[in-house]
Protein backbone atom coordinates (compact mmCIF):
# COMPACT_ATOMS: atom_id res chain seq x y z
CA UNK A 1 0.00 0.00 0.00
CA UNK A 2 1.05 3.47 -0.65
CA UNK A 3 0.23 6.92 -0.44
CA UNK A 4 -1.08 6.77 -3.80
CA UNK A 5 -4.47 6.49 -1.89
CA UNK A 6 -6.33 6.77 1.18
CA UNK A 7 -3.83 8.80 3.12
CA UNK A 8 -3.21 11.52 0.39
CA UNK A 9 -6.43 11.88 -1.10
CA UNK A 10 -8.40 11.84 2.65
CA UNK A 11 -5.33 14.26 3.99
CA UNK A 12 -5.52 16.94 0.94
CA UNK A 13 -9.14 16.74 1.39
CA UNK A 14 -9.41 17.90 4.77
CA UNK A 15 -6.36 20.11 4.14
CA UNK A 16 -7.73 22.09 1.45
CA UNK A 17 -10.92 22.41 3.22
CA UNK A 18 -9.13 24.32 6.07
CA UNK A 19 -6.82 26.30 4.15
CA UNK A 20 -9.89 27.80 2.30
CA UNK A 21 -11.71 28.54 5.95
CA UNK A 22 -8.20 30.09 6.93
CA UNK A 23 -8.15 32.39 4.10
CA UNK A 24 -11.41 32.91 4.38
CA UNK A 25 -11.01 34.28 7.80
CA UNK A 26 -7.85 36.54 7.04
CA UNK A 27 -9.86 38.42 4.29
CA UNK A 28 -12.76 38.72 6.35
CA UNK A 29 -10.35 40.05 9.39
CA UNK A 30 -8.89 42.60 7.17
CA UNK A 31 -13.06 43.49 5.46
CA UNK A 32 -13.52 43.97 10.10
CA UNK A 33 -10.35 46.18 10.54
CA UNK A 34 -11.32 48.49 7.48
CA UNK A 35 -15.12 48.33 8.24
CA UNK A 36 -15.69 47.10 4.30
CA UNK A 37 -18.91 45.60 3.41
CA UNK A 38 -18.33 41.95 3.54
CA UNK A 39 -21.46 41.34 0.94
CA UNK A 40 -20.85 39.69 -2.00
CA UNK A 41 -17.75 38.03 -0.93
CA UNK A 42 -17.33 34.13 -0.43
CA UNK A 43 -14.67 31.52 -0.46
CA UNK A 44 -15.61 29.59 -3.26
CA UNK A 45 -14.01 25.82 -3.87
CA UNK A 46 -13.55 22.99 -6.92
CA UNK A 47 -14.22 25.79 -9.67
CA UNK A 48 -11.33 27.27 -11.78
CA UNK A 49 -8.50 25.78 -8.82
CA UNK A 50 -8.90 24.39 -5.67
CA UNK A 51 -10.35 27.44 -4.06
CA UNK A 52 -10.67 31.30 -4.86
CA UNK A 53 -12.03 34.49 -2.45
CA UNK A 54 -14.11 36.35 -4.63
CA UNK A 55 -16.44 39.14 -4.04
CA UNK A 56 -19.38 39.09 -6.55
CA UNK A 57 -18.05 37.72 -9.81
CA UNK A 58 -14.35 39.23 -9.39
CA UNK A 59 -11.41 36.82 -8.46
CA UNK A 60 -9.64 38.43 -5.35
CA UNK A 61 -7.34 35.45 -4.84
CA UNK A 62 -6.97 31.98 -6.37
CA UNK A 63 -5.04 29.06 -4.75
CA UNK A 64 -4.09 25.32 -5.46
CA UNK A 65 -3.33 23.40 -2.64
CA UNK A 66 -1.05 20.52 -3.28
CA UNK A 67 -0.31 17.86 -0.24
CA UNK A 68 2.73 15.95 -1.84
CA UNK A 69 4.59 14.64 1.48
CA UNK A 70 8.06 14.12 -0.66
CA UNK A 71 7.93 17.25 -2.84
CA UNK A 72 11.29 19.58 -2.72
CA UNK A 73 12.00 21.16 -5.64
CA UNK A 74 10.03 23.50 -7.97
CA UNK A 75 9.66 20.41 -10.70
CA UNK A 76 7.21 18.28 -8.31
CA UNK A 77 4.53 21.21 -9.04
CA UNK A 78 5.02 21.49 -12.96
CA UNK A 79 1.32 20.78 -13.36
CA UNK A 80 0.50 23.92 -11.50
CA UNK A 81 3.40 26.45 -12.90
CA UNK A 82 2.63 25.39 -16.51
CA UNK A 83 0.60 26.87 -18.66
CA UNK A 84 -2.45 25.35 -18.59
CA UNK A 85 -4.50 24.71 -22.36
CA UNK A 86 -8.07 23.06 -23.07
CA UNK A 87 -9.22 21.20 -25.81
CA UNK A 88 -12.67 20.51 -27.12
CA UNK A 89 -13.03 16.58 -28.81
CA UNK A 90 -15.46 13.88 -28.56
CA UNK A 91 -18.01 16.94 -27.62
CA UNK A 92 -15.91 17.02 -23.95
CA UNK A 93 -13.94 19.40 -22.93
CA UNK A 94 -10.20 18.06 -22.23
CA UNK A 95 -6.99 19.43 -20.53
CA UNK A 96 -4.77 19.44 -22.93
CA UNK A 97 -1.84 20.93 -20.90
CA UNK A 98 -1.48 21.00 -16.93
CA UNK A 99 -1.41 25.01 -15.39
CA UNK A 100 -2.52 27.54 -13.31
CA UNK A 101 -6.10 28.53 -14.71
CA UNK A 102 -6.04 32.46 -14.54
CA UNK A 103 -8.02 32.83 -17.62
CA UNK A 104 -11.92 32.24 -18.10
CA UNK A 105 -12.29 29.38 -20.12
CA UNK A 106 -15.83 28.62 -22.16
CA UNK A 107 -17.26 26.19 -22.71
CA UNK A 108 -15.37 24.77 -25.95
CA UNK A 109 -11.76 25.58 -23.95
CA UNK A 110 -11.30 28.57 -25.44
CA UNK A 111 -9.65 31.48 -23.49
CA UNK A 112 -11.02 34.24 -22.56
CA UNK A 113 -9.78 37.59 -20.26
CA UNK A 114 -7.47 37.49 -17.61
CA UNK A 115 -9.72 37.41 -14.21
CA UNK A 116 -7.00 36.74 -11.50
CA UNK A 117 -3.81 39.28 -11.51
CA UNK A 118 -0.60 38.15 -11.26
CA UNK A 119 0.04 39.16 -7.60
CA UNK A 120 -2.98 37.11 -6.81
CA UNK A 121 -2.21 33.50 -7.79
CA UNK A 122 -1.17 31.28 -5.37
CA UNK A 123 0.53 27.72 -4.32
CA UNK A 124 -0.33 25.86 -1.32
CA UNK A 125 2.11 23.41 -0.25
CA UNK A 126 2.64 20.81 3.03
CA UNK A 127 6.57 20.90 2.64
CA UNK A 128 9.05 23.66 2.10
CA UNK A 129 9.89 23.76 -1.74
CA UNK A 130 13.88 24.90 -2.31
CA UNK A 131 14.61 27.25 -4.93
CA UNK A 132 11.01 28.64 -5.75
CA UNK A 133 12.10 32.28 -6.34
CA UNK A 134 15.07 31.60 -8.29
CA UNK A 135 15.99 32.45 -11.46
CA UNK A 136 16.89 29.70 -14.00
CA UNK A 137 20.90 30.35 -13.59
CA UNK A 138 20.94 30.85 -10.07
CA UNK A 139 18.92 27.53 -9.91
CA UNK A 140 20.57 25.50 -11.79
CA UNK A 141 23.84 26.90 -10.23
CA UNK A 142 22.36 25.43 -6.75
CA UNK A 143 21.21 22.43 -7.96
CA UNK A 144 23.00 21.16 -11.45
CA UNK A 145 21.08 18.01 -10.92
CA UNK A 146 17.41 19.20 -10.82
CA UNK A 147 15.37 20.24 -13.67
CA UNK A 148 14.51 24.40 -13.67
CA UNK A 149 10.68 25.06 -13.99
CA UNK A 150 9.69 27.96 -16.01
CA UNK A 151 7.18 30.34 -13.66
CA UNK A 152 4.87 31.93 -16.92
CA UNK A 153 2.33 32.98 -15.02
CA UNK A 154 3.78 34.32 -11.78
CA UNK A 155 2.42 31.59 -8.94
CA UNK A 156 3.72 32.45 -5.75
CA UNK A 157 3.99 30.08 -2.49
CA UNK A 158 1.84 31.46 -0.04
CA UNK A 159 3.23 32.59 2.86
CA UNK A 160 1.34 31.62 6.49
CA UNK A 161 1.16 33.46 9.73
CA UNK A 162 4.72 32.17 10.55
CA UNK A 163 6.41 33.66 7.82
CA UNK A 164 6.82 30.04 6.24
CA UNK A 165 5.85 29.10 2.70
CA UNK A 166 3.76 26.27 3.41
CA UNK A 167 2.14 24.34 5.64
CA UNK A 168 2.85 20.84 7.56
CA UNK A 169 -0.67 18.26 7.42
CA UNK A 170 -1.80 17.32 11.00
CA UNK A 171 -1.54 14.36 12.25
CA UNK A 172 -0.80 12.18 15.09
CA UNK A 173 3.08 13.63 14.98
CA UNK A 174 2.27 16.94 14.02
CA UNK A 175 1.09 20.16 15.10
CA UNK A 176 -2.50 21.17 13.69
CA UNK A 177 -0.86 24.66 12.44
CA UNK A 178 -4.08 25.93 10.27
CA UNK A 179 -6.68 25.20 13.27
CA UNK A 180 -4.27 27.04 15.50
CA UNK A 181 -3.89 29.96 12.51
CA UNK A 182 -7.51 29.93 12.70
CA UNK A 183 -7.82 30.24 15.92
CA UNK A 184 -6.26 33.34 16.20
CA UNK A 185 -7.91 34.97 13.34
CA UNK A 186 -11.55 34.35 15.09
CA UNK A 187 -10.02 36.12 18.10
CA UNK A 188 -9.02 38.78 16.54
CA UNK A 189 -12.10 39.08 14.56
CA UNK A 190 -14.14 39.06 18.02
CA UNK A 191 -12.08 41.30 19.35
CA UNK A 192 -12.86 44.04 16.46
CA UNK A 193 -16.21 43.99 17.19
CA UNK A 194 -15.76 43.68 20.82
CA UNK A 195 -17.75 40.74 21.23
CA UNK A 196 -18.69 38.55 24.32
CA UNK A 197 -16.60 35.41 23.75
CA UNK A 198 -13.38 37.39 22.21
CA UNK A 199 -11.62 36.21 25.32
CA UNK A 200 -13.09 32.70 25.47
CA UNK A 201 -10.72 30.01 23.68
CA UNK A 202 -12.88 27.40 24.34
CA UNK A 203 -15.49 29.48 22.16
CA UNK A 204 -13.17 29.96 20.18
CA UNK A 205 -12.59 26.27 19.63
CA UNK A 206 -16.17 25.22 19.33
CA UNK A 207 -16.68 28.34 16.91
CA UNK A 208 -14.04 26.67 14.50
CA UNK A 209 -15.65 23.28 14.47
CA UNK A 210 -19.17 24.64 14.00
CA UNK A 211 -17.16 26.37 10.33
CA UNK A 212 -15.63 22.96 9.27
CA UNK A 213 -19.21 21.62 10.05
CA UNK A 214 -20.80 24.31 8.14
CA UNK A 215 -18.29 23.42 5.23
CA UNK A 216 -18.41 19.83 5.54
CA UNK A 217 -22.05 19.97 5.15
CA UNK A 218 -22.16 22.68 2.06
CA UNK A 219 -19.28 20.42 0.43
CA UNK A 220 -21.51 16.90 0.85
CA UNK A 221 -24.62 19.04 -0.42
CA UNK A 222 -23.71 20.32 -3.79
CA UNK A 223 -21.86 17.67 -4.65
CA UNK A 224 -25.36 15.64 -4.34
CA UNK A 225 -26.22 18.25 -7.00
CA UNK A 226 -23.60 17.39 -9.58
CA UNK A 227 -20.17 18.74 -10.60
CA UNK A 228 -21.48 22.37 -12.04
CA UNK A 229 -22.47 23.56 -8.31
CA UNK A 230 -19.26 24.41 -6.46
CA UNK A 231 -19.10 24.39 -2.64
CA UNK A 232 -19.27 27.69 -1.12
CA UNK A 233 -19.26 30.04 1.81
CA UNK A 234 -20.68 33.17 2.18
CA UNK A 235 -18.54 35.62 4.01
CA UNK A 236 -21.97 36.57 5.88
CA UNK A 237 -22.65 33.22 6.76
CA UNK A 238 -18.72 32.66 8.12
CA UNK A 239 -19.41 36.00 10.39
CA UNK A 240 -23.17 35.01 11.65
CA UNK A 241 -20.86 31.78 12.64
CA UNK A 242 -18.82 33.46 14.90
CA UNK A 243 -20.85 35.95 16.28
CA UNK A 244 -23.69 33.61 17.07
CA UNK A 245 -24.05 30.97 19.69
CA UNK A 246 -23.17 27.95 18.97
CA UNK A 247 -24.39 24.82 19.54
CA UNK A 248 -22.64 21.78 21.04
CA UNK A 249 -24.61 19.05 19.34
CA UNK A 250 -23.18 20.28 16.06
CA UNK A 251 -19.99 20.99 16.91
CA UNK A 252 -19.60 17.75 18.54
CA UNK A 253 -20.96 15.64 15.67
CA UNK A 254 -18.79 17.59 13.29
CA UNK A 255 -15.77 16.83 15.79
CA UNK A 256 -16.85 12.68 15.45
CA UNK A 257 -17.31 12.99 11.55
CA UNK A 258 -13.66 15.28 11.55
CA UNK A 259 -11.88 11.99 14.37
CA UNK A 260 -13.35 9.50 11.86
CA UNK A 261 -11.60 10.12 9.05
CA UNK A 262 -8.32 11.35 10.49
CA UNK A 263 -8.13 7.90 12.68
CA UNK A 264 -8.97 6.12 8.91
CA UNK A 265 -5.61 8.59 7.60
CA UNK A 266 -3.50 7.62 10.80
CA UNK A 267 -4.66 3.74 10.21
CA UNK A 268 -3.51 3.38 6.70
CA UNK A 269 -0.18 5.49 7.09
CA UNK A 270 0.05 2.95 10.16
CA UNK A 271 0.12 0.11 7.69
CA UNK A 272 2.36 2.18 5.19
CA UNK A 273 4.80 2.45 7.82
CA UNK A 274 4.55 -1.40 8.57
CA UNK A 275 4.79 -2.53 4.91
CA UNK A 276 1.84 -4.29 4.97
CA UNK A 277 0.26 -4.15 1.56
CA UNK A 278 -3.29 -4.65 0.23
CA UNK A 279 -4.43 -5.25 -3.31
CA UNK A 280 -5.48 -1.80 -4.81
CA UNK A 281 -9.04 -2.43 -6.10
CA UNK A 282 -9.99 -3.88 -2.82
CA UNK A 283 -8.63 -0.84 -0.94
CA UNK A 284 -10.25 1.33 -3.35
CA UNK A 285 -13.55 -0.02 -1.92
CA UNK A 286 -12.95 0.15 1.37
CA UNK A 287 -11.85 3.83 0.94
CA UNK A 288 -15.46 4.11 -0.91
CA UNK A 289 -16.98 2.67 2.21
CA UNK A 290 -15.41 5.36 4.34
CA UNK A 291 -15.87 7.93 2.35
CA UNK A 292 -19.93 6.93 1.89
CA UNK A 293 -20.03 6.56 5.65
CA UNK A 294 -18.35 10.38 6.22
CA UNK A 295 -21.17 11.46 3.70
CA UNK A 296 -24.33 10.20 6.09
CA UNK A 297 -26.48 13.21 6.96
CA UNK A 298 -25.64 13.89 10.97
CA UNK A 299 -28.18 11.67 12.26
CA UNK A 300 -27.70 8.41 9.88
CA UNK A 301 -23.56 9.15 10.91
CA UNK A 302 -24.17 9.42 14.81
CA UNK A 303 -26.82 6.04 14.81
CA UNK A 304 -23.86 4.34 12.77
CA UNK A 305 -21.50 5.30 15.70
CA UNK A 306 -23.89 4.42 18.04
CA UNK A 307 -24.60 1.24 16.67
CA UNK A 308 -20.50 0.32 16.66
CA UNK A 309 -20.79 0.61 20.29
CA UNK A 310 -24.29 -1.47 21.34
CA UNK A 311 -22.41 -1.86 24.94
CA UNK A 312 -22.15 2.30 26.11
CA UNK A 313 -25.73 2.60 27.19
CA UNK A 314 -25.37 6.25 27.54
CA UNK A 315 -29.03 8.80 28.00
CA UNK A 316 -26.94 11.78 27.66
CA UNK A 317 -27.42 13.76 24.37
CA UNK A 318 -24.58 14.02 21.56
CA UNK A 319 -23.89 17.33 23.38
CA UNK A 320 -22.64 15.52 26.20
CA UNK A 321 -18.87 15.36 26.51
CA UNK A 322 -19.14 11.66 27.94
CA UNK A 323 -21.01 10.45 24.97
CA UNK A 324 -18.61 11.61 22.62
CA UNK A 325 -15.98 9.90 24.47
CA UNK A 326 -17.83 6.77 24.71
CA UNK A 327 -19.01 6.60 20.73
CA UNK A 328 -15.13 7.27 19.56
CA UNK A 329 -12.46 4.85 20.47
CA UNK A 330 -10.00 5.62 18.18
CA UNK A 331 -7.91 2.50 18.57
CA UNK A 332 -10.91 -0.18 18.23
CA UNK A 333 -11.61 1.27 14.96
CA UNK A 334 -8.57 1.29 14.06
CA UNK A 335 -8.44 -2.32 14.99
CA UNK A 336 -11.44 -3.91 14.82
CA UNK A 337 -13.48 -2.02 12.38
CA UNK A 338 -10.77 -0.75 9.46
CA UNK A 339 -8.65 -4.06 10.29
CA UNK A 340 -12.05 -6.02 9.14
CA UNK A 341 -13.43 -3.75 5.94
CA UNK A 342 -10.19 -4.56 4.62
CA UNK A 343 -9.47 -8.22 5.56
CA UNK A 344 -12.43 -9.35 4.40
CA UNK A 345 -12.60 -9.50 0.81
CA UNK A 346 -15.14 -12.45 -0.41
CA UNK A 347 -18.09 -10.19 1.43
CA UNK A 348 -19.24 -6.53 1.07
CA UNK A 349 -20.24 -4.47 3.93
CA UNK A 350 -23.29 -3.32 3.72
CA UNK A 351 -23.69 0.85 5.04
CA UNK A 352 -27.49 0.47 5.39
CA UNK A 353 -26.99 -2.96 7.25
CA UNK A 354 -24.22 -1.74 9.55
CA UNK A 355 -22.17 -4.93 8.61
CA UNK A 356 -21.96 -8.66 6.40
CA UNK A 357 -25.73 -10.17 5.41
CA UNK A 358 -23.64 -13.36 4.61
CA UNK A 359 -24.67 -16.52 6.85
CA UNK A 360 -27.07 -14.76 8.96
CA UNK A 361 -25.30 -11.48 9.44
CA UNK A 362 -22.73 -10.24 11.09
CA UNK A 363 -22.95 -6.61 12.90
CA UNK A 364 -19.45 -4.96 13.46
CA UNK A 365 -18.98 -3.58 16.54
CA UNK A 366 -16.26 -1.99 18.75
CA UNK A 367 -16.54 -3.89 21.80
CA UNK A 368 -12.90 -5.09 22.86
CA UNK A 369 -13.56 -6.29 26.20
CA UNK A 370 -12.13 -9.67 27.33
CA UNK A 371 -14.51 -12.74 27.28
CA UNK A 372 -14.84 -12.39 31.68
CA UNK A 373 -16.42 -9.22 31.09
CA UNK A 374 -19.10 -10.91 29.31
CA UNK A 375 -21.84 -10.25 32.26
CA UNK A 376 -20.83 -6.19 32.08
CA UNK A 377 -20.96 -5.84 27.89
CA UNK A 378 -24.74 -7.83 27.58
CA UNK A 379 -26.05 -5.82 30.63
CA UNK A 380 -25.30 -2.34 28.54
CA UNK A 381 -26.45 -3.90 25.84
CA UNK A 382 -30.14 -5.40 26.94
CA UNK A 383 -30.61 -1.83 28.58
CA UNK A 384 -29.18 0.55 25.62
CA UNK A 385 -32.43 1.76 24.14
CA UNK A 386 -30.75 4.08 21.86
CA UNK A 387 -29.17 0.81 19.17
CA UNK A 388 -30.95 -0.02 16.24
CA UNK A 389 -33.03 -2.72 17.04
CA UNK A 390 -32.65 -5.16 14.16
CA UNK A 391 -28.90 -5.89 14.92
CA UNK A 392 -30.25 -8.11 17.27
CA UNK A 393 -32.27 -10.00 15.06
CA UNK A 394 -28.48 -11.41 13.11
CA UNK A 395 -26.39 -13.72 13.93
CA UNK A 396 -23.03 -12.56 14.72
CA UNK A 397 -21.90 -9.61 17.00
CA UNK A 398 -18.50 -9.10 15.74
CA UNK A 399 -15.76 -7.89 18.70
CA UNK A 400 -12.05 -8.34 19.16
CA UNK A 401 -11.55 -10.90 21.79
CA UNK A 402 -15.29 -12.67 22.77
CA UNK A 403 -16.48 -15.56 20.70
CA UNK A 404 -19.02 -18.08 20.55
CA UNK A 405 -21.36 -17.23 23.18
CA UNK A 406 -24.93 -16.98 22.78
CA UNK A 407 -26.64 -13.19 23.79
CA UNK A 408 -29.63 -16.11 25.79
CA UNK A 409 -26.43 -17.59 27.40
CA UNK A 410 -24.99 -14.55 28.68
CA UNK A 411 -29.28 -13.37 30.04
CA UNK A 412 -28.70 -16.73 32.14
CA UNK A 413 -26.34 -15.32 34.89
CA UNK A 414 -29.30 -12.23 35.12
CA UNK A 415 -32.21 -12.28 37.57
CA UNK A 416 -35.17 -11.32 36.32
CA UNK A 417 -35.27 -7.71 38.04
CA UNK A 418 -31.90 -7.27 37.10
CA UNK A 419 -33.20 -7.17 33.71
CA UNK A 420 -33.98 -3.59 33.00
CA UNK A 421 -35.84 -2.01 30.09
CA UNK A 422 -35.36 -1.99 26.12
CA UNK A 423 -36.41 0.40 24.01
CA UNK A 424 -38.98 1.74 26.34
CA UNK A 425 -40.43 -2.03 26.97
CA UNK A 426 -39.93 -4.87 29.42
CA UNK A 427 -38.40 -7.77 28.19
CA UNK A 428 -40.47 -10.82 28.55
CA UNK A 429 -40.25 -14.26 27.86
CA UNK A 430 -41.15 -14.48 24.82
CA UNK A 431 -39.35 -11.83 23.18
CA UNK A 432 -37.59 -12.19 20.31
CA UNK A 433 -34.24 -10.31 22.17
CA UNK A 434 -34.12 -12.85 24.81
CA UNK A 435 -34.06 -15.79 21.96
CA UNK A 436 -32.20 -14.43 19.16
CA UNK A 437 -29.74 -17.02 17.75
CA UNK A 438 -27.28 -13.94 18.03
CA UNK A 439 -23.73 -14.60 19.62
CA UNK A 440 -20.08 -13.24 20.05
CA UNK A 441 -17.84 -13.91 17.33
CA UNK A 442 -13.99 -12.74 17.68
CA UNK A 443 -12.25 -10.36 14.85
CA UNK A 444 -10.35 -13.56 13.66
CA UNK A 445 -12.85 -16.00 13.31
CA UNK A 446 -15.30 -13.56 11.77
CA UNK A 447 -12.69 -12.40 8.69
CA UNK A 448 -12.09 -16.07 8.61
CA UNK A 449 -15.05 -17.23 8.18
CA UNK A 450 -16.57 -14.41 5.70
CA UNK A 451 -13.61 -14.98 3.83
CA UNK A 452 -14.93 -18.82 2.89
CA UNK A 453 -16.06 -19.16 -0.42
CA UNK A 454 -19.66 -20.92 -0.86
Amino acid sequence: MNSRNATGSWSGYLHQGKVGIFLALAYLDDLTSSDDSIAGWEVQYESAEDIDIKNGAIVVSRHQVKAYKDAMYPSSYSDVLGILEYEFKDKKLKIKSKGFQIHKVDNHGNLGDVEVQRDSRFLHTITETIGFDLTEEEFLKAYPNNKYIENPNNIQLYTYPDNLKYCSLSGTNNQDKLKMFCLEKIESILKKINHEFQDNKEQHLRIYQLLLSELDTEIRSKHLLGKSTYPSLSFQRIKSTIIDTVTQSEVNTSILRQKFVQSWIDFIQELEESRVEYQKSHEDKVQDIVSRLYQLKDEEFIQFLINLNPDKNSDKSIASVETVIDLFKVDSLKDIFFDCLLNVKENDYEIDYFGYKANGGYHLTLINRKPQAIKSVIGEMISNKLVTASIFERKYLVNEKIDNIKIFEGLQSFKNEDIKENWNRKIIEDDHFLYADLKFINLENAIKQLNEKE
